[in-house]
């Protein structure tokens, strides 16, 4: 499974181009946010965290290819998205799976 991920990866390098687009993936994480407030469901949260995951994929895969940031601003580059994305995965993952209840949160 793992190198059928490296060839995926280095096959979307080595072409240059992503399907995603960077914009989508920060979309995404706006989307995933609405839906964790208004739902507070563990279902929802656990499917938000792996879309969070798919978002570091994309930014990783945007920061190889040398994606220029969204709107030009900093704050929307591939490598932003890798951490807010990363953050939130660990986020929505705490919260689905009652580690905010160990955490007294």
């Amino acid at each position: 499974m793992i190198s059928k991920i490296k060839s995926v990866t280095a096959g979307y390098i080595e072409s240059g181009s992503f399907p995603f687009p960077l914009w989508a993936g920060y979309l995404t994480n706006v989307v995933v946010w609405i839906l964790f407030v208004n739902t507070f469901n563990g279902f929802i949260e656990f499917v938000s965290g792996v879309l969070c995951l798919f978002c570091v994929y994309a930014g990783y895969i945007h920061k190889e290819l040398k994606t220029k940031p969204m709107m030009g601003l900093s704050s929307f580059s591939a490598s932003w998205l890798i951490w807010i994305s990363a953050i939130d995965a660990i986020w929505m993952f705490s919260w689905a799976f009652g580690i905010e209840g160990l955490l007294g949160l």
